[in-house]
């Protein structure tokens, strides 16, 4: 993946990590949205879901469009997408209480 145009430089892997590894957990807290508390939030929780989505398939298809993506191609992804989320945060409704322990 050639195209390494994040407005930050992708951090080298932690220690004990790999890159898919930290490409996952920015993909599972992209999309752990917290559920509606009723129903008349329902369709501001579905477009929340749908945008963090597409961010998510953007990257991902770019990603494995390219067979020559290396770890550090992967973690510039995985900073693309936390980056992209902050345009779509998950408090336009009420949260439903629960212990997930979503990421919004």
């Amino acid at each position: 993946m050639q195209d390494r145009s994040t407005s930050a430089t992708p951090s080298p892997v932690p220690p004990g990590s790999t890159a898919n590894r930290e490409l996952f957990h920015v993909i599972a807290q992209a999309l752990d949205v917290p559920p509606p508390a009723t129903v008349r939030d329902e369709l501001t929780y579905f477009r929340c879901v749908r945008d963090r989505a597409r961010v998510v398939l953007a990257t991902m298809a770019r990603l494995s469009s390219d067979r020559e993506a290396d770890d550090l191609d992967i973690m510039a992804a995985a900073v693309s997408i936390r980056e992209q989320l902050s345009d779509f945060p998950c408090d336009g409704y009420d949260h439903a209480v629960s212990g997930s322990g979503s990421s919004c």
